[in-house]
């Protein structure tokens, strides 16, 4: 099974003009069976329903157009309750695998100075879920081991990813590499913020065969890439393979 989070860009705009454009890389270029979206426009491409079938909440207590979501390929889902806390955008649906019911949740968590108590919460209900289900989290979390170091005693994100390991989840692309890689960009900023990140349950980690921050040289194998992703949004997907 591929997965694929992806913050798309369009809450403030900037890309909403490539919307469409960035629907057509995802499906055709990145071939999830689930994508985990946020910052999607809730009238997603006219690509999606003919791929699919897509789950979406608009954000800031439904006042916006623009949502997290997941859109599904090829299997069975349901969507269920996922509530969290304010500035804590989930959606989350119930996928039937062929080795049983998965739980894939796709979140956004807004910045600000409540975000570490918000990142706790949402840790906090994906522990009451998980001791039950077999889960994949993906989103922005707005949260990187480098804002740490470049801003010391203002932000402890370790504390979370820390805190996801302690409650069951195992953060994919850390575990199998070690080191985050840069999924954010803006214009005069170079530092590689990985604000964007994968964990499964602890019973799924030994089925992670691989977990990738998608870049224009992955993607390019063979043929172009139809387009890039830092022409479509200020973020970068990271695709995760399960054995499912």
């Amino acid at each position: 099974m591929r997965i694929v989070t992806w913050n798309m860009g369009c809450a403030f705009g900037s890309y909403r003009g490539k919307h469409d454009q960035a629907w057509l890389y995802l499906l055709e270029e990145l071939q999830p069976d689930v994508a985990l979206v946020q910052e999607s426009l809730l009238q997603a491409s006219l690509l999606a329903p003919r791929r699919g079938r897509s789950f979406a909440r608009s954000a800031w207590g439904k006042t916006q157009d623009w949502a997290s979501g997941i859109h599904v390929v090829g299997l069975p889902a349901e969507e269920i309750d996922f509530d969290v806390c304010e500035g804590v955008h989930a959606v989350a649906v119930r996928l039937e695998t062929a080795s049983g019911p998965v739980t894939a949740v796709s979140v956004h968590v807004s910045t600000g100075d409540d975000q570490e108590d918000r990142l706790t919460k949402f840790a906090d209900v994906c522990a009451e879920h998980g001791r039950a289900e077999r889960m994949i989290i993906g989103g922005d979390f707005n949260a990187a081991r480098l804002f740490d170091k470049v801003y010391p005693g203002q932000h402890d994100f370790g504390a979370f990813f820390d805190g996801m390991e302690r409650r069951g989840f195992s953060d994919c692309h850390w575990r199998i590499h070690g080191r985050e890689n840069r999924t954010f960009w803006r214009q005069g900023d170079a530092l590689p913020y990985q604000d964007d990140h994968l964990f499964v349950s602890e019973t799924l980690a030994p089925r992670v065969r691989r977990c990738v921050v998608v870049d224009d040289e992955w993607v390019a194998s063979g043929n172009p890439p139809t387009a890039v992703a830092q022409d479509l949004s200020d973020h970068g997907p990271v695709l995760l393979e399960l054995d499912l």
